[in-house]
């Protein structure tokens, strides 16, 4: 992986990324959906970060924030920004609400960075529904036989010593209908990997 420019490793870095098992602990009872604290991803980007030898970092400015991916070695970097705003909080005094602000704004740029999917319930109009235990016990077995992180990262080393680049991989993931590699069945990796080198 040392080879690889920064482009390269940002997307390795997505890729690992989404094969981690996530799980959404933020809750919107007014709206009654699930999403993504800055809790449930950072731990996993942290991981990735170390494993393809790059560093995040955060900065704020008056109406901006920024956030830097740098290749540890290389010193190249890619930078994502997003608008800042005042965030008013009730019973909170002004530095409390300046933290709410900074951990909302990091948890965009983040989402940003590394393509972290949330449900579209509020574009599709439907609200979000409690699945069924029958619904559940099938994800788990579908988990169960999905490529695991190791599985990713060995299929992603392969395909780059193969010559193949992201962009195929993700044409192959959208005719699979999947939307990350760890999604991916070992029932599927062959035919899967041919899709990709073709």
């Amino acid at each position: 992986m040392e080879d690889l420019n920064v482009y390269e490793k940002l997307q390795m870095a997505k890729t690992l990324f989404h094969c981690q098992p996530l799980k959404k602990t933020g809750r919107n009872e007014f709206s009654k959906y699930d999403y993504f604290e800055l809790g449930d991803i950072l731990p996993a980007i942290i991981k990735v970060l170390n494993e393809v030898k790059a560093v995040t970092v955060v900065s704020f400015e008056k109406d901006i924030a920024r956030l830097r991916f740098i290749d540890t070695k290389s010193k190249e970097s890619i930078e994502f920004t997003c608008p800042t705003a005042e965030c008013e909080l009730k019973s909170c005094n002004k530095v409390q609400s300046l933290g709410a602000m900074q951990t909302y704004i990091r948890r965009y740029l983040y989402v940003m960075a590394f393509d972290v999917i949330e449900n579209d319930i509020l574009d599709s109009g439907e609200q979000a529904k409690e699945p069924s235990k029958s619904t559940n016990s099938q994800s788990a077995k579908a988990v169960i036989n999905c490529l695991s992180e190791k599985d990713c990262v060995s299929f992603m080393e392969e395909m780059k010593a193969k010559g193949v680049g992201g962009a195929k991989i993700i044409k192959a993931l959208e005719s699979f209908k999947h939307k990350r590699l760890g999604e991916v069945t070992l029932a599927e990796l062959e035919e899967f990997k041919v899709c990709c080198l073709s």
